[in-house]
Formats: structure tokens, C-alpha cells, sequence
């Protein structure tokens, strides 16, 4: 389950770099991600990972989906609504953990707050996750 929270933290990082390339800055952020599983007590994290976004993941950062979501799966993100300082969208992923859900990310040149609701099934069993994820940049890149 580390690697999918994780993959969902970076959809949500990913979602609100890509719908405000101009507000989100790139360098290297600070990203702490903690999911519930229904069902299931307690929570997973909090995780802390650091992440380096350079110019060209911060304006099309759908290349973070591939190494951090496994081989072979893939997320869309569709219905984006971005005010320019909030976004909410839809995100479809298939492979190992097929899901569905929705996601909304609070944002700003420094700082995203935001958080996804999944539904999908692992090894044929269902489960719903939600996964909270509070990140700020730290700098530039290392």
C-alpha cells in the first residue's frame, strides 16, 4: 500500500502543477501523505518523501505517475476545475489497484493541501481509501 499512498500523493501534486504550471513553483517539496482504508483501523503514515520538480515536471508533470504508480498502471485525471487557488477533478487508475475517485487540492507558489477519495479493488477485494497529503517546497532542487 506505500507505493499506491504514494502514487496518489504525486496525482495530487501532479494535478495542481499541471492546472496552474504558473502558480506552483518548481525545486524540491516536502510531501507528507496519510491514508484511511475502510475497514480498517487506525491509518497509514504519516509518510514523509521529498520530491524534486523541475521546470518541465512542473508544467507537464505526468511522468510521476509512471515510477511511483508501478509498471503497467496509469492514472487519468478528467472534470479539472481550477480557480487559482483550489482544483477538483475526477482520477481513474488501472493496473495492480484499479480505482476511481476525486480529489481536491488547496494551493498556492509554495504550499498544497488536498485530498483524494478511491474506490477500486486489490487482488478482487473492494476498498475505499482516503488519503490526505500537505506539501510546501523547500527550496531548489538538490
Amino acid at each position: 500500500m506505500g507505493a499506491r499512498s504514494r502514487a496518489f500523493a504525486f496525482a495530487l501534486l501532479a494535478a495542481a502543477s499541471r492546472c496552474a504550471v504558473a502558480d506552483v513553483l518548481p525545486g524540491e517539496w516536502d510531501i507528507v501523505t496519510t491514508v484511511s482504508v475502510s475497514g480498517q483501523a487506525g491509518s497509514i503514515g504519516p509518510m514523509h518523501q521529498t520530491q524534486c520538480l523541475d521546470s518541465a515536471q512542473a508544467g507537464n508533470p505526468a511522468g510521476l505517475f509512471g515510477p511511483m504508480a508501478g509498471a503497467g498502471a496509469g492514472c487519468t485525471l478528467s472534470d479539472k476545475r481550477d480557480d487559482g487557488s483550489s482544483l477538483s477533478f475526477r482520477l481513474s487508475c488501472i493496473g495492480a489497484f484499479a480505482a476511481d475517485g476525486s480529489g481536491a487540492v488547496s494551493y498556492g507558489p509554495d504550499h498544497m493541501d488536498g485530498e483524494l477519495r478511491l474506490r477500486g479493488s486489490i487482488a478482487g477485494q473492494q476498498i475505499e481509501t482516503r488519503s490526505h497529503v500537505a506539501a510546501h517546497r523547500i527550496g531548489p532542487c538538490q
